[in-house]
């Protein structure tokens, strides 16, 4: 019979009663009587905190990987062809980017990076966005129609980091979700980026929702 008695500190004690007969004689732990006792130290405690910090950390990995990988409700990403589609519209980012979905308090957010790190292209979907490319502040703002919607892109400057300025550059799609595509850049040529994700935007019907007054080119 094996009786466990906790000794403090990490270790468990195990007192073990043996019966004589089951003993070949020569066993060193067998000594006279009917039985003998034992005392078996393991270090139990220290294991099991072990195997019980395993399957955390698994988790911890396997929920962090979902969140930059997992595409939201009503978004898909296809890599072959680097087109991000959403319930009003699609548009292509350059080949190679890599995609990852952030977490949105009331929107839909998450950013493209390009192959070297270097760049990033960022979305912000929904009628609490408000629109990126406005007019206000801008240097340069412009509308067009793609199918009855319409298109608007803009840049501005804005404080980057703490010693410098760059330029916000931004697409925004207001009949199509309220649909923002943006970077931040103090190289005027990423701007050609943003570009290209305008001219590639095909709609998906026409969404001209009352009930996004954020989403406005004067605000």
């Amino acid at each position: 019979m094996f009786s466990r008695q906790w000794r403090g500190g990490a270790q468990w004690h195990e007192t073990a009663s043996i019966n004589r007969n089951a003993c070949d004689g020569s066993a060193t732990h067998c000594k006279g009587g009917t039985s003998g006792v034992i005392l078996v130290s393991i270090q139990l405690a220290k294991v099991m905190r072990f195997y019980r910090a395993v399957p955390a950390a698994i988790l911890f990995t396997l929920l962090a990987c979902s969140h930059r990988t997992q595409v939201a409700p009503g978004l898909s990403w296809d890599a072959k062809s680097a087109t991000f589609r959403w319930w009003a519209g699609e548009v292509k980012l350059p080949i190679g980017c890599t995609y990852y979905a952030d977490q949105g308090t009331d929107t839909d957010q998450g950013h493209f990076t390009s192959t070297d790190g270097a760049l990033i292209v960022r979305y912000d979907i929904g009628g609490y966005a408000g629109a990126y490319a406005s007019h206000k502040g801008a240097s340069l703002f412009k509308e067009r129609l793609v199918d009855g919607a319409r298109v608007w892109t803009a840049k501005r400057e804005e404080p980057y980091r703490k010693d410098g300025h760059a330029v916000l550059v931004a697409v925004t799609f207001p009949d199509s979700g309220c649909a923002n595509f943006f970077l931040r850049s103090s190289n005027p040529e990423d701007a050609a980026i943003i570009e290209s994700v305008a001219k590639s935007f095909r709609p998906k019907g026409v969404w001209r929702v009352k009930s996004y007054p954020l989403c406005q080119a004067d605000r």
